[in-house]
């Protein structure tokens, strides 16, 4: 056993989980001055967001073999080229260069997530890569040799440079972006407040628009684009689930791309290395434990009740405590005035207390493929000169997004929609040298939510996954890496994954409007009387997932703080001034001085906020 004095008496708060927004909640409390408790029984941080090595991974598969997976993995299955289950041995001697993500997620360039990355100063924790590139496959109307890729035009220049797009089309897109665009920043305005306008400017107009957004772009009231290019902008720009999917939610995601174009290169995402949102996660956590928040990693809750009895008075420090939480492997136990969980851990530890539940649930499939070589996005270029001497292949992009459109032929494929195939090479430290990782994620709708094997996902991407490997036929081999020269810069026809795994995950859907505030006003009465939430990540979208479980992390400090009314007002508010000053700073080095207004008052120090901007916070 453990000496009990490792852990305080009581707790401010008690999270259960390593979710990405249960770690940014524990990195903003700590920050705040509350005591937090973090507790997860696996030895890895991240929960459903966990970033594994491949024995990880294996051993997830091993540990729920017939039974409902935790951490919002339905059902997972891996197999090998051999038809075995064990992991062969070159494989196994690199096992420690792996970090599979099971969430692979884009980051906007601009959005709540990067801003709140900078405010922490978690981004000094971690390393991204930029999307280098983004393509639509499509095998419609093209001849039988002819590329299957279709590169996305997502800025003014790459539109001007496309060569594929007629001087219509041209025009037509550029008004469309115009229509998206957000109102143009003042002077004293911000990358960030650059950001927030778009939350203003032109929304009106955009929250007006019905019906689908690919009625929408192909309509003669709407920008009239044909079918070919109102496919690349729906699913290679807006990131369209489905044809079905709402005018003003894509229009909301293209303004917001807008925005990240050009911040840190040409591309609207970056990539996060070392599996993406597991790393952030644990960065996360270690920034709340630097603030002095508690991490108890791989025990097992034995005791997770509520403190009955008379109630006692708030106490003139911290929070009156409600729970008591004893823990596998420590003596003693501790007080909590508030637990905070993920559902599937709350569950695990007590039923009762899970019975809650967060909102409603949607399903995706995902598979996951290692390959010996990347996909290749452009057609391969000519291997010899003019004299006949060999011209090395440049590589594939180490970073690569493949969006593969509904089918709409009645298969089991054709029920999913949009698939999303996100390469990320060795570069992204996911992978060793000479191997690529390629995700499948695909959002289920509502009616395919019986979706219950790992067979079935495999059978619902097998078209994504056909169109990946005839991509990397394109490539050389580049694995194992020592062996690479004995290819002599050939391709093959045929690629075999060195390992495929594929999954169904279960997560919570992002809610706003009316049921937003309905969840809200639930999760309030609920935290009044049992001073428990129950929490569950949203993972629907590959480009708005990590802004979700920010944004979630958000609404949970407000509600907690008990301040989600004015105090969050009052904080936001803060923020624009603070962000302005530092601009001025920034732009003039000081010279002339800031404005009377804005340098000569006093700023209220005593506001409470989530991640508050400190006068040392680089905001470039």
């Amino acid at each position: 056993m453990t000496d009990s004095s490792l852990l305080d008496e009581k707790y401010d708060f008690a999270l259960l989980g390593t979710s990405l927004p249960l770690s940014i909640l524990s990195a903003a409390l700590a920050r705040a001055g509350f005591s937090v408790l973090h507790i997860d029984d696996a030895e890895h941080y991240g929960g459903p967001w966990a970033s594994l090595t491949l024995k990880e991974l294996a051993g997830l598969r091993d540990a729920h073999k017939g039974t409902r997976i935790e951490d919002g993995i339905v059902d997972i299955d891996i197999s090998f080229p051999s038809n075995s289950e064990e992991i062969p041995a070159e494989l196994e001697a690199v096992n420690r260069h792996f970090a599979i993500s099971l969430a692979p997620t884009l980051l906007p360039c601009s959005g709540p997530t990067i801003d709140v990355l900078i405010r922490s100063k978690v981004a000094s924790y971690c390393t991204f890569r930029l999307l280098q590139q983004t393509a639509v496959y499509s095998n419609e109307g093209r001849a039988k040799d002819a590329w299957p890729l279709r590169t996305v035009p997502s800025s003014k220049e790459d539109i001007f440079k496309d060569k594929t797009l007629s001087l219509v089309d041209k025009r037509r897109l550029m008004k469309l972006l115009q229509q998206a665009a957000p109102k143009a920043p003042t002077e004293e305005s911000t990358s960030e407040e650059t950001a927030e306008s778009s939350n203003t400017a032109s929304t009106s107009t955009i929250d007006q628009l019905k019906g689908s957004f690919y009625d929408h772009l192909t309509s003669s009231d709407g920008p009239g684009f044909s079918a070919r290019l109102a496919s690349d902008v729906a699913y290679g720009v807006a990131l369209c689930a489905s044809p079905n999917e709402s005018a003003s939610a894509a229009m909301h995601r293209i303004q917001r791309h807008i925005v990240s174009v050009g911040r840190y290169g040409n591309s609207a995402y970056l990539v996060g290395q070392y599996g993406g949102a597991g790393e952030m996660a644990q960065c996360f956590s270690r920034a709340s434990a630097v603030q002095g928040g508690t991490f108890v990693l791989a025990h097992k809750i034995k005791q997770l009740v509520r403190i009955q009895g008379k109630t006692e008075e708030q106490p003139k420090e911290g929070i009156l405590p409600r729970w008591n939480i004893a823990l596998d492997g420590i003596d003693g136990s501790c007080q909590a005035g508030c637990v905070i969980g993920d559902t599937d851990m709350l569950h695990r530890v007590n039923p009762a207390a899970s019975s809650s539940k967060p909102g409603g649930t949607s399903r995706q499939a995902m598979g996951i493929l290692l390959l010996d070589r990347g996909m290749r996005i452009n057609p391969s270029p000519t291997t010899t000169d003019a004299e006949g001497n060999a011209i090395p292949i440049p590589p594939p992009p180490e970073t690569a997004l493949v969006v593969f459109p509904p089918l709409d032929d009645g298969s089991d494929s054709g029920k999913i929609g949009s698939v999303w195939a996100l390469q990320m090479g060795e570069g992204t430290f996911s992978c060793p040298k000479g191997t690529y990782l390629v995700y499948l994620c695909a959002a289920l709708p509502q009616s395919e939510n019986d979706l219950q094997t790992a067979e079935q996902a495999k059978f619902a991407l097998a078209h994504a996954r056909q169109g990946v490997l005839q991509l990397a036929a394109a490539s050389q081999p580049e694995w194992p890496a020592d062996q690479a020269q004995q290819h002599q810069q050939s391709t093959s026809d045929s690629v075999t994954p060195l390992f495929e795994c594929y999954m169904v995950r279960e997560s919570a859907t992002s809610t706003g409007g009316e049921e937003g505030q309905r969840r809200t006003d639930e999760r309030k009465k609920e935290l009044e009387e049992n001073a428990l939430l129950p929490v569950k990540s949203s993972l629907g979208n590959l480009a708005t997932s990590l802004d979700d479980a920010t944004q979630q992390a958000e609404e949970l400090y407000w509600l907690l703080c008990g301040q989600e009314g004015i105090g969050r007002e009052k904080a936001e508010e803060l923020r624009r001034r603070q962000r302005r000053a530092a601009s001025a700073y920034a732009v003039g080095r000081g010279l002339g001085g800031l404005p009377e207004s804005e340098g000569s008052q006093s700023e209220p120090t005593e506001v409470l906020d989530f991640f508050p901007v400190s006068e040392d916070t680089d905001e470039s």
